[in-house]
């Protein structure tokens, strides 16, 4: 599947292969609130909704979070 996504600025990238799609999310070039679509549908969602992206963001989250309440932890 080939997938388009938005930039900040609101240029339209793509279409892109699923790997890259994947390898951009994993490197940071696209975050959890990038607006991704595949090339069968025109409507975008948030990356981190974008099933072969959800693993991606949650571990992501899930590290962000647990490094917060670390830090939370420390201040008290």
């Amino acid at each position: 599947m080939e997938y388009y996504y938005l930039t900040e600025d609101s240029t339209e990238v793509g279409p892109i292969d699923e790997d890259i799609l994947i390898n951009r999310a994993r490197t940071g070039e696209i975050n959890a609130d990038t607006e991704v679509r595949n090339i069968m549908v025109k409507t975008y969602k948030p990356a981190q909704k974008v099933a072969i992206l959800k693993d991606i963001f949650s571990d992501s989250q899930s590290s962000d979070e647990r490094k917060h309440a670390k830090n939370l932890h420390r201040s008290e």
